[in-house]
Parts: structure tokens; C-alpha cells; sequence
């Protein structure tokens, strides 16, 4: 979970950031990636843009972007197979970072250019691996959608009417050869479940 060498670095701020000095550290050659909280940025530098960064009288502390900051605690201690987002720190990055993930493994990928990030299930002991590469920021896992409760239809009171002798109707209504309409705006057929998913495939 840890690099000794790397051009991503965490620059931390003394003072809560103001938005020029991301101007500064731009001009000094560095290239900010993304804010952390209110006092640090992800910035990716060579060793001369570190050197002048350093020297900026508002930067606190600059450590280098180790693989294990980039991934959820509950993933570290995981084994089997994981269900993760992979997002990277560019969205031209989408497409070189899905078959980087297929190389190690990882099947039922689906890029989301929208949120800018890949989903796919990979065996947890590649994890490091992922946290490594340069051009990941972030591995978030993606939990399994399961049913909570079966009380929809008591609150409704559906099962009322499937039953005479509660309903007092003359007939269990069963829904049985009735005719539902569903109406919406339309489908967006450029939403990746349509492009890249299994309706897509």
C-alpha cells in the first residue's frame, strides 16, 4: 500500500486555501488534480516544480500520494471478490484505465464517462495493485443492491383485495388481464446501462 517514489503528491496548506494559489503552483509547474478538504490538494509535480513549490510561503507540508489514501478502509482488509468504482484523475484516462483493470483480471467493467469513473468486479488481491497505478485517484466499493424490507404492500394493503373474505369484494382481485400504461419523458439511450451495460451488450 505504499510507494517510495511517485510525481503525485498530497500539498498541505497552513492556512485554509484560497483559490489563487492553485494559480501559483500551476505557474510553478505543478498540476493541481483535486482539493482535499479545506487545507491540502492532490498535486502532480516533477522534482523542480516540488523544489518552487516548496518554497511557497503558504505550503505547510508536501508528502508523496501513497496508494493506501486512495482506497476506502473497508476495502483493505477484503478477500474475494470485490465489486469497485475506479476513478481516475482525468476522464481521457477512462479508456486506458478499463483495460489496465482487464489485464489484471477484472470482468463486468462499464465505464461511466459521466461520473468519470470504471466499474468492475476484480479479486480483492489486486487491490494494491490498482492503488498504485499512477493515473487512479480514488477506489470506492459498490455495494450490493438488496431488498430491505417486503412491507410495500402491506402499507397499501394490496394483499386486501387479493383475498374475498377480507375484502368483502365479490372476486379476488389479482390484477389478472389488466392493462397498465407507464408514462415517461423518454429513455436516455446515451446512458451507459444502455451503451456499455447488459442492455447495451
Amino acid at each position: 500500500w505504499t510507494v517510495t517514489s511517485s510525481d503525485t503528491y498530497v500539498v498541505q496548506f497552513g492556512s485554509p486555501l484560497e483559490l489563487s494559489w492553485a494559480t501559483e503552483i500551476e505557474n510553478a509547474g505543478g498540476s493541481v488534480k483535486e482539493f482535499v478538504g479545506d487545507n491540502a490538494a492532490i498535486v502532480k509535480m516533477d522534482a523542480s516544480a516540488k523544489a518552487k513549490v516548496s518554497d511557497l510561503n503558504y505550503v505547510e507540508w508536501i508528502g508523496i500520494h501513497q496508494p493506501a489514501f486512495k482506497v476506502y478502509e473497508n476495502l483493505k482488509d477484503r478477500s474475494g471478490v470485490v465489486k469497485i468504482d475506479v476513478q481516475p484523475f482525468d476522464i481521457s484516462d477512462l479508456a486506458v484505465l478499463n483495460q489496465k483493470l482487464i489485464a489484471l483480471g477484472s470482468w463486468d467493467n462499464m465505464i461511466n464517462p459521466s461520473s468519470i469513473r470504471v466499474e468492475c468486479r476484480i479479486d480483492a488481491s489486486q487491490l494494491p495493485a490498482i492503488a498504485k497505478m499512477v493515473d487512479v485517484q480514488q477506489v470506492f466499493e459498490v455495494p450490493e443492491m438488496k431488498v430491505l424490507n417486503q412491507v410495500g404492500g402491506e402499507i397499501v394493503r394490496v394483499h386486501d383485495i387479493w383475498d374475498n373474505r377480507i375484502s368483502n369484494l365479490p372476486v379476488n382481485l389479482m390484477g389478472e388481464g389488466q392493462v397498465i400504461q407507464v408514462q415517461d419523458t423518454r429513455l436516455d439511450s446515451g446512458h451507459f446501462d444502455f451503451t456499455q451495460g447488459a442492455l447495451g451488450n
